[in-house]
C-alpha cells in the first residue's frame, strides 16, 4: 500500500508544485496507526511516512528534487522496514544519465527522454 501511495504522489508532484503541505492519516480498526506528510518547497518535496500497527511498521523519510519538466533529478529514501531493516536508497540524474545506490550497489542508466 505504501508503494501505491508514493507512486500516486510522485505522479502528481508536478501538479502539486504550488502546494505547501499535504497530511494523511492511516486508520485501522478505527484507530490512527500512521501518517504521511508531503511538503513541497520550490523544486523539492519531502515525505515523512510512518505506520505502527500492533507495534510494528515502517518509518520512512524521502526527499525528491525535480527539474523544470517535473522529472526527478534526485530521490533519497531513508528509514526502516516493518521489522527494523534499514532502508538507504539514492537515485540521481544529470541530463540523460541516471544512477541509483541501493545500500551496497551503484547502477547507471542512460536513456533518451525517459528514465529507465
Amino acid at each position: 500500500m505504501r508503494k501505491l501511495l508514493i507512486v500516486a504522489l510522485a505522479l502528481n508532484l508536478p501538479s502539486l508544485a504550488l502546494a505547501d503541505t499535504f497530511n494523511y492519516s492511516f486508520i485501522s480498526g478505527e484507530k490512527k496507526v500512521g501518517h504521511m506528510t508531503a511538503e513541497t518547497k520550490g523544486d523539492q518535496t519531502t515525505i515523512d511516512f510512518g505506520v505502527k500497527n500492533n507495534g510494528r511498521g515502517p518509518t520512512i523519510a524521502e526527499s525528491i528534487m525535480l527539474d523544470a519538466a517535473g522529472l526527478p533529478t534526485e530521490w533519497i529514501i531513508k528509514g526502516s522496514t516493518t521489522f527494523g531493516g534499514k532502508i538507504a536508497e539514492h537515485f540521481s540524474r544529470k541530463g540523460t544519465r541516471g544512477g541509483d545506490a541501493l545500500r551496497c550497489d551503484w547502477n547507471r542508466t542512460r536513456s533518451g527522454d525517459h528514465l529507465a
